[in-house]
């Protein structure tokens, strides 16, 4: 178990408390989907040039759509597990 230093828990600890918070204090969003929900219309540039357009681009096939930022350690321990995905249900 790593011990940190004491100044660095307290942030730690604030950090925490502000997120518990916002997460008591934050009115829902009612935001729950539901099979058959639809997905508005939207286009997202692509890593490799061109735009795709959704779901002009995608009719017929199954989408996975995740968000994720380069600086969350997190979204970097899950990328080699979703090119594995990828790679397995290309076609």
């Amino acid at each position: 178990m790593c011990r940190l230093e004491e100044g660095v828990q307290r942030v730690w600890c604030l950090r925490w408390a502000f997120v518990c918070i916002s997460l008591v204090c934050t009115p829902s969003a009612q935001a729950e989907l539901v099979v058959g929900d639809q997905v508005q219309d939207f286009s997202l540039e692509k890593t490799d040039g061109g735009i795709l357009q959704y779901p002009q681009d995608v009719a017929g096939k199954v989408v996975f759509l995740n968000f994720l930022a380069s600086w969350c350690p997190e979204c970097k321990v899950e990328l080699p597990e979703l090119a594995k995905m990828q790679e397995n249900y290309k076609d």
